[in-house]
């Protein structure tokens, strides 16, 4: 919602269509797999003269998250635009997944390190906290496509991965969608022209 309060906020110095565009605007929550499509995919729009614009869709994890991911891996990784990590512990494993009894157990994941350990803690009261590693999360799943990494993934972790959410972002994202109510969710390849006078 930073985001869109920035926006805002520059939108004061320019013309009363582009103030009342932004006052408008709303910020809607996908699912990881969209983000991650768009993220990777780098879809064209469309403006309404049908002049083609490339797009770029980032997925922005927490400043706290890259800190502590640049204090794990200290490759520089953590410093480029576009990287998301993904907290975990080789030793940190949860049950198969409903259905799948006697399959292999889950790794679970988490967008925050604190969440993380949190989670170990209440899981394991009063056990030795296990060393915790990070992955980046495209490289995870375009690891999990066959596709080309940057960074060395955990063969285990892609295999048996499971996303924990932060809490705060489940509760953003219930919050931007009651914000967005009947207003239609926004559209990929479409672009919106705001003009000024």
């Amino acid at each position: 919602t930073s985001v869109l309060a920035d926006a805002r906020r520059d939108a004061k110095d320019k013309d009363l269509d582009t103030v009342d565009f932004w006052d408008d605007a709303k910020i809607s929550a996908t699912s990881m797999e969209f983000a991650l499509k768009l993220s990777k995919g780098r879809p064209r729009a469309s403006a309404q003269n049908g002049v083609k614009y490339e797009t770029v869709y980032d997925i922005i994890p927490s400043f706290q998250a890259l800190e502590d991911a640049g204090r794990i891996d200290k490759s520089g990784l953590y410093n480029e635009q576009g990287r998301c990590p993904l907290f975990y512990m080789s030793e940190f494993e949860i049950a198969p997944e409903k259905g799948n009894e006697g399959g292999s157990n889950r790794i679970p994941v988490f967008l925050s390190k604190a969440d993380l350990l949190k989670n170990w803690s209440e899981k394991n009261p009063g056990a030795a906290v296990p060393t915790v590693k990070v992955v980046d999360m495209v490289d995870t799943f375009s690891s999990m496509v066959g596709g080309n990494t940057a960074s060395p993934v955990d063969d285990k972790v892609v295999k048996n991965l499971v996303v924990i959410p932060t809490l705060d972002s489940r509760k953003k994202a219930v919050e931007c969608e009651n914000e967005r109510g009947s207003i239609p969710a926004f559209k990929t390849g479409e672009m919106i022209a705001v003009g000024g006078k």
